[in-house]
């Protein structure tokens, strides 16, 4: 039968339902044939009775559902979509199984859904989910608003309590209100009980007197408004305004929805994600997206957490040992300038109260040479100049004790009161050292080039009670400069240089108890000796406990505030972290301004991490106005300071670039500056461009040799390429073995495309023994993951038997959802389903449909079909 009749006035609803049930259009459940029937509880909103139940002796689970609100009308308008537009060939809608009677009411029996409502199921279990599984529930219910748009339809009704779940998955309900584009509105002037999932300009026409030539008309649009509350709702766990326990909705907030009022945006949502649904329910339906909204939050997400993982001071020793020179500017704060006015006679106890204090600085209070350099410096800076040179004169006569030889070679060392001359200060050290006098030991170590020289005088300034040369000695068996490696070694060494405060010591054993490095990992005391240290105001030891809290679960404001004090101390990588905090709202509220302000502060410090991260804020417009300029330059300058990111990223623009920067050799080249520092996704990029000869000579060994780099890597991409080289010989010998090895780490990190070559491996026989087993098992995991060819080839195995019971039902549906995701052989397959009757009763017309539009895609066996029909 025909099921394109337009209603009218006159159209008999229960006559169309008789005759859809008479032609087997759908199919007529007898309720009494239910087995196992459960009452399941309503939702706030829905007046009637829903049922699960097993239809005769199967064991599958259906719902019968009938409400004095589901009027025969709706059901003919919800069959009528579904069924007439086949929406629910698509996964993630809803499927209705036919019609049943109950209390001589006819009732819809439907797919079951374990989840209960949208609503529900973030009710109980929102705290449950990470961003990944809400952006994925949000790619589902997107994707399957497309596929309805696709056949016409707009839904009209979409709000949380007719978006079920089941196993986790989106499915779309309820379509009995769903309509052509351009119809009016035809809601009633009561308020609705969703009432903030209506298009504003819908509720405009229920609230406002409007002639009928003034409605607004029902577009696409609509529903794109109702998908950003979903996301909201998917960002928040609770109802959009929804205050002090109560969900009734008025005319007032009606009004206030119509005249801009939407929903905050939740602390702690993802900026990418937000961006799209507050422009899903801008005022203006042209300003909205398109359904590609589905697209747009894959990329998004990808390049989010990608974007998130920017640090990359994987290496922190290089970054918290090896730098000794400090912030000198609060020094005077803390009393370290000597009062030498009364002894401006005495020029002896002068030399000798500035002796005693470089060693207590030194020796007690555990402060580095350079820091040393400055005090000692700022004090005779105090002394006037005659008294000066006085000073210099005095020592020049007094070289018999050996603290007045060092003394005088410190001052030729630093360039104090005299010009710099690091030979006159090695030749006072030598002399002095041979007394045996500690800190000239230390001193004239620091002086040696040769690293096992500067050992061996660490060694002896350290055997005579010096405690720097202790942190020294520590350095060197840590490094293995000047002595073998030994971690054990230097840890004793750090242990016996903390007992005087030393701030450097301090912040080497907390690290070595933080990594395990001669001693066993201890977390707490870690915690101990970086706060000793971070204390005394080190911004190395305060980077540290910053990233120690960074690895800690909730622990992200105790992460926060130890990165802002070494921020404030000048460290740039603290500055550039602090930026990211505040990027990401990580321990701290969201502020892009202060994001911008301190990756600002980092870049300036030519941090180049914090330049691309700069140049991205200048990309989006966020802490600052949109520069696309000054964006790319900063892309530029941290790409050429070494930033694979910024690399890989500047190798993109000269790869996609409409214009006059489009210069394949230039992506090249920034890709391979990129690749060269490990990373995969610039690895990959390589060896598809070489794969592909795209603006360049085709290579297959060049890409067989950067995909097998970017696999090693971890790239699950390169490593399905890499399966597909061998397997097919491409640039190396066929090796099975070494396909089905790279197929299978890329089907490991749940690349449904992998898994699926895996399934046609073992279900083929090809270069290995046949195994239906794994063949069935690797295509369920690909149809797991959303692999439009793995339904299919599941499809074939239900169809012939193959690794599974035969089972034309299953065989159907499985085509049927590989069409879904617009796989061309499925197409065909559907349409040879429809012509045998395999699964589903027998309709020539579908077939014929189904074979043209595969036939239209280029498949041969489409087109011979046609031909002989």
């Amino acid at each position: 039968m025909s099921i394109t009749e337009k209603q009218n006035k006159n159209f008999n609803y229960v006559d169309w339902i008789s005759k859809a049930i008479e032609n087997n259009f759908i199919t007529y459940y007898d309720y009494n044939e239910f087995k196992n029937k459960k009452k399941i509880e309503n939702s706030n909103n829905f007046v009637g009775k829903i049922f699960k139940a097993n239809w005769n002796n199967t064991n599958t689970n259906l719902v019968v559902k009938t409400s004095y609100e589901l009027n025969v009308k709706k059901i003919v308008n919800e069959l009528k979509a579904q069924k007439e537009k086949e929406v629910d060939f698509h996964i993630n809608i809803l499927r209705i199984y036919g019609i049943s009677k109950l209390d001589n009411q006819y009732s819809l029996v439907l797919e079951y859904t374990d989840g209960g409502s949208l609503y529900f199921y973030l009710k109980e279990n929102f705290t449950k989910l990470e961003w990944d599984d809400k952006y994925c529930l949000a790619s589902q219910l997107a994707s399957a608003i497309d596929f309805i748009h696709s056949k016409g339809i707009i839904h009209c009704n979409l709000h949380e309590e007719n978006v079920l779940i089941h196993k986790n998955n989106i499915k779309v309900a309820d379509f009995s209100l769903s309509k052509r584009a351009n119809k009016a509105s035809n809601y009633s002037n009561k308020v609705p009980d969703f009432l903030p999932y209506l298009d504003p300009k819908i509720l405009n026409n229920v609230y406002t007197m409007k002639c009928e030539s003034q409605l607004c008309k029902i577009n696409f649009k609509s529903d794109i408004y109702s998908i950003g509350v979903l996301f909201w709702l998917l960002s928040s766990g609770r109802r959009p305004f929804y205050d002090k326990g109560s969900t009734q909705y008025d005319i007032s907030l009606a009004m206030d929805i119509v005249n801009g009022k939407r929903e905050e945006i939740i602390k702690g949502t993802p900026v990418e994600y937000s961006d799209i649904y507050t422009a899903c329910w801008s005022d203006d339906p042209d300003e909205r997206p398109s359904i590609q909204i589905n697209e747009a939050l894959d990329n998004d997400f990808e390049y989010m957490i990608d974007d998130y993982d920017l640090s990359i001071y994987d290496n922190i020793p290089n970054i918290v040992i090896d730098d000794f020179s400090l912030n000198t500017s609060d020094l005077m704060k803390k009393n370290l300038l000597l009062n030498l006015s009364d002894l401006t006679n005495n020029v002896e106890k002068i030399v000798d109260k500035l002796i005693d204090h470089l060693i207590r600085l030194h020796d007690e209070l555990g402060y580095d040479p350079t820091e040393i350099k400055e005090i000692i410096s700022q004090n005779i800076q105090d002394i006037n100049k005659t008294l000066q040179i006085k000073i210099s004169d005095w020592l020049i006569r007094n070289q018999t004790l050996s603290k007045y030889i060092f003394f005088h070679g410190f001052l030729y060392y630093n360039g104090i009161i005299v010009k710099k001359d690091e030979d006159k200060a090695f030749g006072l050290f030598s002399k002095a050292s041979k007394s045996n006098y500690p800190i000239a030991q230390f001193y004239l170590g620091k002086l040696y080039k040769d690293p096992k020289k500067a050992f061996y005088w660490y060694q002896k300034s350290a055997e005579n009670g010096n405690k720097h040369a202790q942190f020294y000695l520590g350095k060197c068996y840590e490094d293995g400069k000047g002595i073998e490696k030994d971690g054990f070694k230097a840890f004793e060494c750090y242990e016996k240089a903390v007992k005087n405060g030393n701030k450097f010591a301090q912040l080497s054993l907390g690290y070595f108890y933080d990594n395990g490095i001669g001693t066993q990992v201890d977390e707490e005391k870690a915690i101990e000796w970086y706060e000793k240290s971070a204390i005394q105001e080190y911004d190395s030891a305060q980077l540290c406990l910053g990233f120690l809290y960074k690895r800690k679960k909730k622990e992200s404001k105790k992460s926060f505030h130890w990165f802002e004090k070494a921020a404030k101390n000048g460290s740039k990588v603290a500055q550039f972290y602090l930026g990211k905090y505040y990027y990401y709202g990580t321990g701290i509220e969201k502020d892009y301004g202060k994001s911008f302000e301190w990756y600002e502060k980092s870049a300036k410090q030519g941090d180049n991490n914090a330049l691309y991260a700069l140049a991205n804020l200048y990309m989006k417009g966020r802490g600052t106005e949109k520069n696309l300029e000054e964006a790319s330059y900063l892309i530029e300058k941290a790409a050429k300071k070494g930033n694979k990111f910024a690399q890989l990223h500047l190798g993109t623009i000269y790869q996609n670039d409409k214009g006059t920067k489009k210069n394949i050799k230039r992506t090249i080249e920034w890709y391979k500056k990129s690749a060269e520092q490990g990373y995969s996704i610039a690895q990959y990029n390589l060896g598809y461009l070489y794969e592909r000869g795209e603006g360049i000579d085709q290579n297959i060994e060049l890409s067989l040799y950067w995909y097998e780099k970017a696999a090693k890597n971890g790239n699950k991409f390169a490593q399905l390429n890499l399966g597909y080289f061998y397997e097919n010989g491409m640039g190396t010998q066929k090796d099975i073995k070494k396909a089905i090895n790279w197929y299978e780490k890329s089907a490991k990190q749940e690349y449904g495309n992998a898994q699926c070559s895996l399934g046609y491996l073992y279900e083929k026989g090809k270069g290995i023994d046949q195994d239906l087993e794994k063949a069935i098992y690797w295509y369920k995991k690909a149809t797991e993951n959303g692999y439009e060819a793995a339904y299919y080839y599941l499809g074939n195995c239900y169809h012939y038997g193959n690794g599974v019971e035969k089972n034309e039902v299953k065989a159907f549906e499985h085509y049927k959802k590989s069409v879904e995701k617009g796989y061309l052989n499925g197409i065909y397959m559907l349409g040879y389903c429809y012509e045998n009757g395999i699964g589903i009763n027998i309709d020539k017309e579908k077939a014929v449909k189904l074979y043209k539009d595969a036939a239209e895609r280029g498949n041969k066996d489409a087109q011979k079909r046609l031909e002989l029909t």
